[in-house]
C-alpha cells in the first residue's frame, strides 16, 4: 500500500537519496507525507532569528536568509595626527597608537593626548619676543595652533608649575627646546633664570624669611596695554613689583582687567583658547584698558630698576654694589621705612599693585638714593624721631640685612641708646 498523498503532491521536492547528508540548498519545508505523524513543523532553523547583513547571507544554520538592506558601517574614531595636539573638539576620542594591542588600549590613554612619545616637532615655530615670557610664548603658540594652551603644556608633558616662568630644570629644557624648534639659551631667556644669580637668587624661593626670597610676583603679572597692542605678547619684567611703568610709552602698568577686575596670570594653564592678549577670566581684549600717563619720578625709579635688570652697579646709602645686592637693599630699605612708619600694609611686597610699589619706593628712596652713608644716617634718624618708640630692631633682624644699611643702623643705634627717644 502507497504512502498517502499531501495536500500539494505535485509541489512536492523529490527526497533526498538514502545515505546522503542534506544539504543547505535543500528547502526547509516538509510535506506531511515526509512525516511520520503526517503533519508539519518547524525545525530548529526555522525557530531560530536570521542574519541579514546583505542581499543574500546565511543564517547560523547555513541556509540562506532574507533579502535586507546592509546597516551602515560603524563609526570609527579617528586617531589625531602624529602631532600629538587633539583641538577641543576631539581630545575625548582619540584612538590607540599604531602597534599598541587592543587589550592595552585603555591603559595608554591620556586626557587630551596619545601619549607624549609622539609628539614631534610642532609644525609651526614662533620667534620669542624681546623680553617675552614662556607663559606668554605658550599662549601664543596655542593660539597660532588652533588649540587651547592647556591641551598644548600637557602634550608637551608639562605641569602646572612648569608653565610660571620662573624656572626648568636642564633636562626638561633640553627637552622643550627640542619639541618647540628653540635652543636652550632661548628657552632659559623666556624664564626668571635669565637674571639668576646676578640679580635674583632663584634658590632662595622657598625661604622661610620673606627677606630672604627673591623679589618676584611667583603668581601675578602687571601688563602695558599699549604694549599687548603692538607687539602681541607679555614681557617678563612685569612680573617685577618694582617695575612700575612701561618705559615705551611712560604709563602705569595695569593689574586688573579693566572689564572683570581681575588679576592676570602670567602661566599657560587656561583651560578654553584666547587670544594672547586676552583677560583669562572673561576673555575679552586687555588692549582696551585705559592709559594712565605715569610721572617723572616713578618712571625714574623704574629707569633705576631696569638698570639693575642690565646687570649695572648701583649705590645704596652712599655704598656702590651691585645689581644683586642693590635690589636686596631696596627691598630692605622698604622694610625699614615701614617698621620705623608703622605701615602695616595688608598684602606682601610680592602682589602690590603698581601705584603701591612706586609709593613704597618713594617713601623708602630717601635712604636708597643717598649720596653719602652721612646723608643716610640723617634720613634714618629722621624716621627715628618719627617712630617716638624704642629701637625696634634686633640684632639678629639687623644680621640679615646687607651691609651699608647694616652699618648705618649700627651707627644710628649707637646715638639713639645714648639719647634715647
Amino acid at each position: 500500500m502507497g504512502a498517502r498523498p499531501g495536500p500539494h503532491p505535485t509541489h512536492a521536492p523529490p527526497r533526498p537519496p538514502p545515505g546522503r547528508p542534506r544539504t543547505s540548498r535543500t528547502p526547509r519545508r516538509l510535506l506531511a507525507a515526509d512525516h511520520p505523524r503526517g503533519t508539519r513543523t518547524r525545525s530548529a532553523r526555522d525557530r531560530l532569528p536570521r542574519q541579514t547583513q546583505g542581499p543574500h547571507t546565511r543564517d547560523h544554520l547555513g541556509g540562506r536568509g532574507r533579502r535586507s538592506r546592509a546597516p551602515p558601517p560603524r563609526r570609527r574614531t579617528v586617531a589625531p595626527p602624529a602631532l600629538g595636539l587633539p583641538t577641543p573638539s576631539t581630545a575625548t576620542r582619540v584612538g590607540r597608537p599604531p602597534g599598541v594591542p587592543h587589550r592595552t588600549r585603555r591603559a595608554t590613554r591620556s586626557p587630551g593626548i596619545a601619549g607624549h612619545e609622539r609628539l614631534m616637532n610642532l609644525p609651526i615655530r614662533l620667534l620669542p619676543g624681546a623680553g617675552e615670557s614662556f607663559g606668554s610664548y605658550l599662549r601664543r603658540t596655542a593660539h597660532a595652533l588652533g588649540t587651547t594652551p592647556r591641551m598644548l603644556t600637557t602634550s608637551l608633558g608639562l605641569t602646572p608649575g612648569e608653565t610660571n616662568s620662573l624656572l626648568l630644570d636642564p633636562a626638561t629644557t633640553h627637552r622643550i627646546a627640542e619639541l618647540l624648534g628653540l635652543r636652550t639659551s632661548e628657552i632659559d631667556d623666556l624664564h626668571a633664570t635669565r637674571w639668576h644669580p646676578t640679580v635674583l637668587d632663584l634658590r632662595l624661593l622657598g625661604h622661610p624669611q620673606r627677606l630672604h626670597r627673591p623679589w618676584i610676583d611667583t603668581l601675578n603679572t602687571r601688563f602695558c596695554p599699549w604694549c599687548l597692542d603692538e607687539n602681541g605678547y607679555w614681557r617678563l619684567e612685569w612680573r617685577l613689583p618694582w617695575i612700575c611703568t612701561c618705559d615705551d610709552h611712560e604709563i602705569w602698568l595695569h593689574d586688573h582687567c579693566p572689564h572683570c577686575g581681575s588679576t592676570q596670570r602670567d602661566d599657560a594653564w587656561a583651560p578654553r583658547a584666547t587670544t594672547p592678549v586676552s583677560c583669562l577670566s572673561c576673555a575679552k581684549p586687555l588692549t582696551e584698558a585705559t592709559p594712565e600717563e605715569a610721572d617723572l619720578d616713578a618712571r625714574r625709579r623704574t629707569y633705576a630698576g631696569q638698570r639693575l635688570l642690565a646687570e649695572e652697579d648701583s649705590t645704596i646709602a652712599g655704598y656702590p654694589v651691585p645689581a644683586d645686592t642693590a635690589l636686596r637693599g631696596w627691598r630692605q630699605s622698604i622694610a625699614i621705612q615701614r617698621t620705623l612708619q608703622r605701615d602695616h600694609h595688608r598684602h606682601s611686597v610680592e602682589h602690590w599693585t603698581a601705584h603701591e610699589a612706586d609709593r613704597a619706593l618713594e617713601q623708602a628712596w630717601p635712604l636708597i638714593d643717598a649720596p653719602d652713608p652721612a646723608t643716610a644716617a640723617a634720613v634714618l634718624r629722621r624716621w627715628m624721631l618719627a617712630y617716638q618708640r624704642p629701637w625696634p630692631f634686633s640684632a639678629a633682624q639687623v644680621s640679615t640685612f646687607i651691609l651699608p644699611l647694616r652699618h648705618i643702623l649700627d651707627d644710628v643705634r649707637a646715638i639713639w641708646g645714648a639719647r634715647g627717644p
